[in-house]
């Protein structure tokens, strides 16, 4: 702890009393648990702690023990050697005692990997005498088999013995012999007795023999499978020690590895370090620079500000001046115009003058060729002139009437022409928006529309219904309707404007009122919310009679383009072979 390797710990009431622990505690298992995947003696290295969670890494994973759930822990820095069994560790310190055997030091002699020092105390193992005579003891258990001896026994004083329990001690108990009692007979019947029971005794024997042997046999076996075992388990202990040496291999390896990585990150650390503080300088100087140029900025504004007042001023001054020239200009335009009017005044006098004079003339040598008075003749001249005076004026009058009806013709087409253009531009405007409504509907809603191609009038209508729950179809739906709306709108209105020009023939109108027909054509294909009603009639009622007047122009189009299709087809396919 004082080194940091281990931080300060918490206490826990653990199975074995209160431990407190820390990260990088070392740690181990009490009892085998398959919920958490642990088994009793595993060891690990305490992570993080965080309340009763605890974190710990093991040999090959981490495992999170919660401490109100699992209490059979401790901390793992010294275990008997019951627990470290399998255990290999760099170095072992271990404590010698007078319970101890061979087995148990072979255990404990076995578990290190470089360094292995022991301890003990007169109090706990004696002098060193007794302490290597009790640890020299051999305590491995034990088998029957090694107790086995084969005994050997004499079956015909066996066999003797038998037959006299059976029947010469018994014969002692009995009466006396009857008078036709035979000696010789009896025995003749022992000994063939004694020749029997000699031979069931030798069989006897050698069944024990046999017994013995196969004991031995088995015994044998045992012995060299124990060998087997632990050769075995000498070699998987090898195989341990070769396996956790290439593992603190490779946890040096990748220690040497992160202590490069390491040393890399500070380096680029410090890289960046250096570069952030000369960036932080280049910036500091570049703020400065800003803020001299803004101040420098804010000069000029100040400056030109001042110019542009005097500028104005200057600009006043001239205007004042232009005014005045301007009405000199007109003061002398206007005596010009009346001189030039009184010279053309006193002109035209003059002529009238001499018009008079030689009209004067004319109507002297007309009365004097007629016989009429001046007057009269002066009279009718007057009559004439009136009269060609009228018929001028009204050809004039008539002129400057017809000039500004064709004006106003002129103008009326003018606007006429402006308002078709205009509804024109609107009912485009509506169907480039129908048709990326149209498209985006058909993007949100494919299924739909492979539904509605495939199926009959009531599958769409249902597969609508299911559609209309997403908000996204329903949302591009509601846009689409309302562009069909505003497009019906519009035909309707270009339609009204053409028939108060009377300009339904005109190509601009024509194609736009096509354009639209097509959309709404293409919409009918998308079923209504009302039974029987499509959508474009639905929608918009003013686009349905355009798209009624154009359907079958629309349909004659289609199974047009269905057989150039068609036949496009078979010519790609090229000509057929047959076998």
């Amino acid at each position: 702890m004082k080194s940091g390797e281990v931080k300060e710990g918490v206490t826990f009431e653990t199975a074995l009393g209160e431990r407190a622990f820390g990260e990088g505690d070392r740690i181990v298992f009490l009892k085998n648990n398959r919920a958490l995947g642990v088994r009793n003696g595993l060891d690990g290295v305490v992570e993080s702690v965080q309340d009763d969670l605890l974190t710990i890494r093991t040999k090959d994973r981490t495992v999170a023990v919660r401490i109100s759930n699992y209490r059979h822990i401790d901390h793992g820095y010294a275990r008997t050697v019951h627990k470290g069994q399998g255990a290999t560790a760099e170095k072992v310190h271990g404590v010698l005692s007078s319970s101890m055997d061979r087995q148990l030091l072979y255990v404990l002699l076995s578990r290190h990997r470089d360094t292995f020092r022991g301890y003990w105390t007169p109090e706990t193992a004696g002098n060193k005498e007794k302490l290597f005579e009790r640890l020299s003891r051999d305590r491995s258990k034990d088998s029957t088999i090694d107790y086995a001896e084969v005994r050997g026994f004499s079956p015909s004083l066996e066999a003797l013995a038998k037959y006299y329990e059976a029947h010469v001690r018994q014969a002692d108990l009995t009466e006396a012999p009857s008078p036709k009692y035979d000696p010789q007979e009896v025995v003749q019947r022992a000994e063939v007795e004694a020749q029997r029971q000699a031979e069931a005794a030798e069989r006897e024997r050698q069944q024990q023999e046999e017994h013995t042997r196969a004991e031995r046999q088995r015994h044998e076996a045992a012995e060299q499978e124990r060998k087997r075992r632990k050769a075995e388990y000498e070699a998987a202990q090898e195989r341990e020690r070769a396996h956790e040496l290439r593992r603190i291999q490779a946890a040096d390896r990748r220690k040497t590895e992160n202590a490069a990585r390491q040393r890399e990150v500070e380096k680029k650390q410090h890289e960046n370090e250096a570069l952030a503080a000369i960036i932080d300088r280049r910036l500091a100087v570049a703020e400065d620079n800003a803020r001299f140029g803004q101040e420098t900025v804010q000069a000029c504004q100040a400056q030109i500000v001042h110019e542009k007042q005097k500028l104005r001023r200057a600009h006043f001054t001239i205007f004042l001046r232009k005014e005045a020239i301007d009405r000199q200009t007109t003061a002398v335009r206007v005596a010009e115009q009346n001189l030039s009017n009184a010279m053309k005044k006193n002109t035209g006098l003059q002529e009238v003058a001499a018009r008079e004079q030689e009209k004067l003339e004319a109507a002297r040598r007309l009365a004097a060729s007629t016989g009429k008075s001046l007057v009269t003749v002066r009279a009718e001249q007057e009559l004439q002139f009136r009269a060609t005076e009228a018929r001028m004026e009204h050809q004039k009058q008539a002129a400057i009437a017809r000039a500004a009806l064709e004006a106003r013709l002129e103008q009326a087409a003018s606007i006429d022409k402006r308002r078709i253009e205009d509804t024109t531009y609107h009912v485009r405007v509506a169907v480039g928006r129908a048709k990326e409504a149209h498209g985006a509907l058909r993007k949100v809603g494919w299924a739909f529309f492979t539904a509605i191609e495939k199926g009959s009038s009531e599958d769409a209508r249902r597969h609508l219904s299911l559609a209309l729950q997403s908000p996204d179809f329903a949302r591009a739906w509601g846009d689409l309707q309302k562009a069909t709306e505003r497009l019906g709108a519009a035909v309707w209105k270009m339609d009204e404007a053409a028939g108060q020009c009377d300009r339904r023939e005109d190509q601009s109108v024509v194609r736009a009122e096509e354009r639209a027909a097509r959309v709404g054509y293409d919409l009918e294909a998308i079923p209504g919310r009302d039974v029987g009603q499509s959508f474009t009639g639905e929608a918009s009622p003013a686009l349905q009679r355009v798209v009624d007047r154009y359907r079958e122009d629309f349909r004659a189009d289609d199974r047009q383009r269905v057989r150039e299709r068609e036949q496009s087809r078979s010519c790609n396919a090229g000509p057929s072979m047959e076998f």
